[in-house]
């Protein structure tokens, strides 16, 4: 599928089989979105499937490469919570690479970028929010309240300052789901933008003179800039959320 503008890359549209499941009067819905998340979590399992095979896995080059990855987000998540946060690296680790093969396979040609979906990655941020709401009340108990007011302030400020506070925690949510989202759109339109202007700049000197094309080299390097740019994106806004998430769960257990 050739996307003739920038955002048109983005767009849900239902596939010819989205009536196999009935509901009534009404069907269930199967998008492109479906068929790629559904792709993104068959690779992961499959991974996480073949990691258990130690006659397989740990004699290969993918153990090196995938223990360096483990050991880089345990790393993240211990200089945050130290050995309280150990217990919680099952979910921060499957999280990492959730994120991070939503995003790789984004940048596939002719594959959906999850991330840039505005709702799902809202749905994993309120998923992380709401459950480090529930972690702290379990934790802390009544103290959570105090952690919305702050100390040695005057108590005229004191209300104000609390509203803040409030505000502040909540739009955690909003944070992590518009980051992450905002990026992989931005990404992605740039490079879509870009990749055309190339080939349009190609074509155009190409027309005027053979001896002229290897000028051609100059916005092809460009490209092949701007792509190994959102390889590092892709990377950088996983390893973002799983330093927020970690940094969210210390904070359960009444750090301010």
């Amino acid at each position: 599928m050739i996307f003739k503008q920038a955002l048109e890359q983005f767009e849900l549209f239902s596939l010819n089989f989205y009536k196999i499941i009935p509901f009534g009067n009404y069907f269930l819905i199967f998008t492109n979105l479906n068929l790629q998340i559904l792709f993104n979590l068959g690779i992961l399992v499959i991974f996480f499937l073949f990691s258990l095979n130690k006659n397989v896995f740990f004699n290969s080059n993918l153990f090196t490469l995938f223990d360096t990855f483990f050991k880089f987000i345990f790393n993240v998540l211990f200089s945050q919570t130290g050995k309280k946060g150990i217990k919680y690296f099952p979910v921060i680790n499957t999280m990492f690479f959730f994120i991070l093969i939503n995003n790789l396979f984004g940048l596939v040609p002719n594959n959906f970028c999850v991330t840039s979906q505005i709702f799902i990655t809202f749905t994993l941020s309120f998923c992380v929010f709401s459950s480090m709401v529930i972690f702290s009340i379990i934790i802390q108990g009544k103290e959570f309240i105090w952690f919305f007011v702050p100390k040695n302030v005057p108590a005229a400020l004191l209300p104000f300052l609390v509203i803040i506070e409030i505000v502040s925690y909540i739009s955690r949510v909003f944070s992590l789901a518009i980051r992450l989202f905002a990026n992989m759109v931005a990404g992605h339109a740039l490079l879509h933008i870009i990749s055309g202007s190339v080939l349009v700049v190609i074509k155009k000197i190409s027309s005027f003179s053979v001896f002229l094309s290897f000028i051609s080299l100059f916005p092809i390097f460009i490209l092949l800039s701007i792509i190994l740019l959102e390889f590092g994106v892709a990377f950088l806004q996983a390893y973002v959320f799983i330093v927020l998430f970690s940094i969210y769960l210390n904070d359960c257990y009444g750090h301010h």
